[in-house]
């Protein structure tokens, strides 16, 4: 029981993290279209 709640935290945290590197990606991508343009 403790393991498989360890590991549902452990996604829920790559979830959060691949979704905030997303969230920067881009913005980065805007930006330099941005600059660009």
């Amino acid at each position: 029981m403790i393991c498989g709640n360890f590991f549902m935290v452990r996604n829920w945290e790559v979830g959060r993290f691949l979704s905030s590197v997303k969230l920067l990606t881009s913005l980065l991508i805007n930006l330099t279209v941005w600059s660009d343009g």
